[in-house]
């Protein structure tokens, strides 16, 4: 169990509770060759079409947190590029590496496809916003929105 504060960690186990997570990983300095040397190593690159190589890779790292130190799941998707959309050759690659923190476990493949998914859900939360008539939610703190939209369901619901 990641993440969770020391008072609700025994809440969580007693209750048979699991903290499940996936998170978008946004390198703030990606070190391309790093990640093109890396996907070689593992031969993971697939041809995806003509001219762009895709490279699915599962790693494994590890952070510290308040003075612990965890191990964490990363999938990375390292995307090789020859050539842009119109057919013009490219001096150098263009290399796009992206991926995901989680705690799922299931095949990196999987994991790719059900997170592709996630517009669907962002979908949704924008049009029970729009609603419940709070399109921009007017705090920037979880509480405060969590009482305002928990308050606009109810006034939805009484209304109709």
């Amino acid at each position: 169990m990641l993440f969770q504060p020391d008072d609700e960690r025994p809440a969580w186990s007693t209750a048979a509770r699991v903290f499940e997570y996936l998170v978008k990983w946004k390198p703030r300095r990606p070190d391309l060759a790093a990640s093109v040397v890396r996907a070689q190593a593992a031969n993971a690159f697939q041809a995806a079409r003509r001219c762009k190589f895709v490279a699915l890779l599962d790693l494994r790292a590890e952070r510290a947190w308040q003075q612990e130190r965890l191990n964490f799941r990363l999938i990375a998707r390292v995307t090789e590029r020859t050539r842009d959309r119109h057919g013009q050759h490219l001096v150098l690659p263009d290399v796009r590496p992206e991926g995901w923190w989680t705690s799922l476990d299931e095949a990196p493949r999987r994991f790719v496809d059900r997170y592709a998914k996630h517009g669907t859900h962002e979908q949704f939360h924008s049009e029970f916003k729009t609603n419940i008539f709070f399109e921009p939610l007017p705090s920037g703190k979880f509480d405060c929105n969590d009482l305002i939209l928990t308050s606009g369901r109810s006034f939805t619901t009484a209304c109709v």
